[in-house]
């Protein structure tokens, strides 16, 4: 991050980062696109170096005012009058505009491109479902020509994303110095942190258009369906507004986006209507979630501590609004299983009314035609076999609120992006934006709904979090897409293992024992006020540095410790032990061949003490018995501890063997001893210095 220190003089070092304005072009567009393979692409590369914010310009005014500043006041004030701008803000406001005028000229340029592009696109899939080889050349010119703008989309984030840091930083430095209001011009005319989410959906439809004539599939994109239940093996990352665009066209080439309930093309057909923002604006779903758990937090625990059967539940509503009335709700079960078990982890939803949530809610057992009704209400056109499955999954549902007498807990509020074709569940990509966690459990409660009213959501009680939230979602064996593959090695995405908006939620707003592993990240601090919760490693001088320590940092201090310690809570290890039965089984068995070798000890000094010349020897030796029996009882339970929290580390024994070893020794010493005692070999022992005679 490029930052601007308090003196003035720290202003020096500018020129040369940012020599001839291009503010290390080289590291910030290279590998993007090589010479050769471009046909046109020079000029635009060259275009965002030359455009880049004049930093020189700048820094030579903002050193002229700060020089003007140290005037008297009553000079200052009448060489520059305060009913006008500021100076350098008038020339800081000009310079933003320059910016802001190119970026939405490349913008627009790029999405002309792009349309043109799609419309090539869409012609050599239809001449391509009729032809055998004659356009198999144009398709995969098509590939190219689109990964060659995909690449210019990229270079322009980028170029946005250097830009609007460099001059937010200035802005903050000249509102310091001289009161201005530098922040909110760079807010007015750079408001986004990406670009046209537009060019996503234009891309989207070109890589589909390919597929269809890569595969000749002249059938159109089915309407989607979500399933009932679903199966697959999902991994969390999280991203930055910065990389969002980087990782939209990466997902696009691997799958095309999904709008729920709409088919055919997402781009206009107008080819001079601008896209605009229009994924985000438009196209994009509003999910809702409420989660529920008991007052004790039962259901967080167990999903914190990733127990087998953990389950979790929620209702869930796509829209801007809370449903009411005859209005659909799904509710959704999901149960997590452990390897070793047979059946893999699932989602199960069902659908009833919102009218009957309140019902849903009540700590009352149900029969089953209760259910029933409740589900052909909601769904009256299922068949026999389909209703008896969606009943029997809301009875467990509600039989799992009467057990943990469950209420609204945590709502979840986001918009969501999904890449997936219509035709298939093996691959899912998903792309959550502004993710807002709302506390569902007021100081004071209005009752009038099972849960709160959107007019009663305070933003007191609600967080965003600090990344976006991107899953990967796997039906199939297939490994990671290796557009995927590659976001990763770039960092555009960083892993988040099991992140949980359910979990992060809770812990926010909950009195909980156990927080979850990110919580050490600077980014979440506010999220689980970490002022009242300091959490230090094992060792005590070692902490974790706000300043200094970022996202690569933190999965490198994560990864090699064991659990963060607190007097009133601790954080769970980021990568807990996989604890099987057998685990347990193993904890016992090395147990009891502790008890075998002291059970050995034990026998032998029985043995020495009924021959009745021993006494003192099989004393020592069942001491040795009875101090190695009892060790080894501490260590089993200290591992079966261990192994309950699911901590990585603790499991060596360094001791043990060692004392082994030790009462083995002595216990053979002491017979060996007693043994040769009245022998020659010990007379002549008695008779040496020791004995007070010299050898």
């Amino acid at each position: 991050r490029f930052s601007i220190s308090e003196s003035l003089e720290s202003l020096s070092f500018l020129p040369i980062i940012f020599q001839n304005s291009t503010y290390n072009m080289a590291s910030l567009f290279g590998g993007i696109s090589s010479g050769d393979e471009i046909l046109n692409d020079a000029g635009f590369y060259e275009s965002l170096q030359t455009e880049m914010v004049n930093v020189e310009m700048l820094q030579a005014e903002l050193s002229k005012r700060v020089s003007t500043s140290q005037l008297p006041i009553a000079t200052f004030v009448e060489t520059f009058p305060l009913s006008q701008p500021h100076p350098f803000q008038r020339v800081f406001e000009k310079e933003i505009g320059r910016v802001a005028r190119f970026i939405d000229s490349q913008q627009d340029a790029l999405e002309g491109q792009s349309k043109t592009l799609l419309r090539s696109a869409d012609d050599s899939s239809t001449r391509r479902q009729y032809t055998v080889g004659r356009d198999g050349k144009m398709v995969i010119d098509t590939r190219v020509s689109t990964q060659k703008l995909a690449d210019r989309c990229v270079a322009l984030q980028r170029f946005l994303t250097q830009n609007r840091q460099i001059l937010s930083d200035m802005a903050s430095k000249a509102d310091e110095e001289f009161g201005t209001t530098c922040v909110a011009c760079v807010r007015d005319l750079l408001p986004k942190p990406t670009i046209n989410s537009g060019l996503v959906c234009i891309h989207s439809d070109i890589y589909n258009a390919i597929r269809k004539a890569e595969e000749k599939d002249a059938v159109g994109e089915a309407l989607w369906q979500a399933p009932s239940s679903f199966q697959r093996s999902t991994t969390k990352y999280w991203v930055k507004d910065e990389n969002l665009t980087q990782l939209m066209l990466a997902c696009a080439a691997e799958a095309p986006l999904l709008i729920y309930g709409k088919t055919g093309p997402l781009t206009s057909n107008w080819p001079m209507q601008k896209e605009g923002d229009k994924l985000w604006e438009s196209l994009a779903s509003k999910i809702t979630s409420v989660y529920f758990d008991s007052a004790d937090m039962c259901l967080y625990t167990e999903r914190i501590q990733r127990l087998e059967g953990a389950q979790l539940l929620r209702a869930r509503w796509y829209g801007t609004r809370k449903p009411v009335g005859t209005d659909i709700v799904f509710v959704e079960l999901k149960t997590h299983h452990e390897k070793w078990v047979a059946n893999k982890s699932v989602k199960e939803r069902a659908s009833i009314q919102e009218q009957d949530m309140v019902k849903f809610l009540e700590p009352v057992v149900w029969t089953w035609s209760v259910a029933e009704e409740m589900i052909k209400r909601a769904k009256p056109k299922l068949d026999a076999k389909e209703l008896h499955k969606a009943t029997e999954l809301l009875i467990r549902m509600h039989n799992l609120v009467v057990k943990h007498r469950l209420t609204a807990c945590v709502r979840s509020v986001y918009d969501r992006a999904a890449f997936q074709s219509s035709k298939s569940n093996d691959l899912r990509l998903t792309l959550d934006r502004k993710v807002t966690l709302v506390d569902e459990r007021p100081q004071c409660p209005s009752h009038r709904s099972w849960c709160l009213m959107d007019d009663e959501i305070s933003s007191t009680r609600s967080m965003v979090v600090p990344f976006n939230v991107f899953e990967v979602k796997l039906a199939s064996e297939d490994g990671m897409p290796p557009g995927l593959v590659q976001c990763e090695n770039e960092s555009v995405i960083e892993l988040a293992a099991k992140f949980s908006k359910f979990t992060t939620g809770g812990a926010a707003f909950n009195h909980v024992p156990i927080l979850p592993y990110w919580a050490a990240h600077p980014a979440f601090h506010t999220f689980f006020q970490m002022n009242n919760r300091s959490a230090a490693r094992n060792n005590p001088n070692e902490t974790f540095d706000d300043e200094q320590c970022g996202l690569e940092s933190f999965y490198n201090l994560m990864g090699d410790m064991n659990v963060f310690q607190s007097d009133e809570v601790r954080i769970a290890p980021k990568n807990p032990a996989r604890i099987e039965p057998k685990t347990y089984f193993a904890n016992e068995r090395t147990y009891i061949q502790w008890l075998s070798a002291s059970l050995l000890l034990l026998s032998v000094a029985s043995l020495m003490l009924q021959l009745g010349e021993f006494n003192m020897t099989s004393a020592v030796i069942s001491l040795s018995a009875f101090v190695l029996a009892s060790y080894s009882s501490f260590i089993y339970f200290q591992r079966l501890h261990f192994l309950k929290n699911r901590e990585p580390m603790g499991y060596f024994d360094r001791v043990g063997p060692i004392l082994l070893a030790l009462m083995a020794g002595v216990a053979v010493f002491l017979i060996l001893a007693d043994s040769i005692k009245g022998s020659e070999f010990l007379d002549f022992f008695s008779d040496t210095e020791w004995g007070g005679r010299r050898l």
